[in-house]
């Protein structure tokens, strides 16, 4: 009928015990978070590698046949155009991964948010 209380100790075990597994599984949350967006960049990486090399590798073919083809009559406005167009583009390009980089979400962000909530829920 009445169940005697547990003690300090015990009632302390439990708790710490508690946190601890509470501990664990948020480092288990966040290493495998952290595994995913190392594959997730690994695999863009190489990809951007890849796209890079074979983009200056076109871009190289283009250009020395566009100078070719205006070899004779407009060589120094072919390249001219040529540098400008890859200007144009190179700036495009540093704009256009600067809004990615900012609107990115943070490192680890669902981590942090369950760490937030942990903390509002042990505040009470």
């Amino acid at each position: 009928m009445n169940e005697p209380r547990p003690g300090f100790i015990v009632t302390l075990r439990r708790l710490l015990a508690n946190a601890g597994a509470l501990a664990a599984n948020r480092v288990e949350l966040a290493s495998t978070e952290l595994e995913l967006g190392v594959n997730v960049l690994v695999r863009r990486l190489v990809w951007l590698v890849a796209a890079l090399i074979l983009g200056f590798v076109g871009l190289v073919f283009l250009s020395v046949f566009v100078l070719i083809a205006f070899w004779d009559s407009h060589r120094l406005l072919a390249a001219g155009l040529l540098l400008l167009v890859y200007a144009g583009a190179a700036a495009g390009a540093f704009l256009q991964a600067r809004r990615l980089g900012r609107a990115a979400p943070g490192f680890m962000a669902g981590t942090v948010a369950e760490l937030r909530r942990d903390a509002a829920a042990l505040r009470g």
